[in-house]
């Protein structure tokens, strides 16, 4: 985890710029591997679970995956926390989050070095991920489910862990964005590249006994209606 360039604030949508500017510093960096650059662009919005309710700079954004053999539902989200393995991090703390209203973004970059036969590591994180592992995007104000969680869980097919380059030479570059195509949402609701902007909305994550009662009140509702119609 590591700033590679300052974007003023005053900047406007300027994907292309951003993206060589950031290709640029990424080759020159002395951290060999292949480097991830993850962000959203300059003016992406991000909401909380009621569509009106800005995220804050309590709201953070990680990028990893989960342990082999667990796929993340809504019905398993206890679980999520557990399962999930760290390859960076953005956050207001490390300055790679800004929630300014108007020109709110995150942007981050991370390495990947060989860890194995068929297996890449963060350097900084430590986390070890299957060469071509489906990655996922995280955003959370606390991962603690309670009644003030607030969560939004991002995939896209592409977005998968690379081999390492050849440390001799410099390392390859691979970009992720809150605008790419075929972005879906497991948890919360991503519209990518709308009008040029891209949209991001946290879900609100009940607790696990609010969960099952939930899920139990769904099952006597529908038995209900089932007697009712005989």
């Amino acid at each position: 985890m590591r700033r590679l360039i300052e974007i003023p604030i005053f900047i406007n949508k300027m994907p292309k710029f951003v993206t060589i500017i950031t290709c640029l510093f990424a080759v020159v960096s002395p951290l060999q591997g292949t480097i991830i650059e993850w962000s959203s662009c300059v003016g992406d919005e991000f909401f909380e679970s009621d569509g009106v309710t800005l995220l804050d700079e309590t709201f953070q954004f990680e990028l990893g995956g989960f342990q082999s053999g667990f796929t993340p539902t809504l019905a398993n989200l206890s679980l999520w926390e557990s399962n999930w393995v760290s390859f960076d991090l953005a956050n207001f703390a490390n300055n790679s989050w800004n929630p300014t209203p108007g020109i709110s973004s995150y942007t981050e970059s991370g390495s990947l070095v060989a860890a194995g036969p068929g297996l890449v590591s963060s350097p900084e994180t430590g986390g070890t991920f299957s060469i071509g592992q489906q990655a996922y995007l995280w955003t959370y104000n606390t991962k603690a489910i309670s009644n003030t969680t607030e969560w939004a869980l991002l995939v896209n097919p592409t977005w998968t862990y690379p081999a390492a380059s050849d440390p001799s030479g410099p390392p390859a570059v691979q970009f992720w964005s809150l605008g790419d195509a075929g972005n879906t949402a497991v948890a919360g609701e991503v519209t990518p590249d709308l009008n040029n902007f891209s949209t991001l909305q946290t879900q609100a994550v009940p607790e696990p006994g609010s969960a099952l009662m939930i899920l139990i009140a769904g099952v006597v509702f529908r038995f209900r209606r089932k007697m009712g119609h005989r």
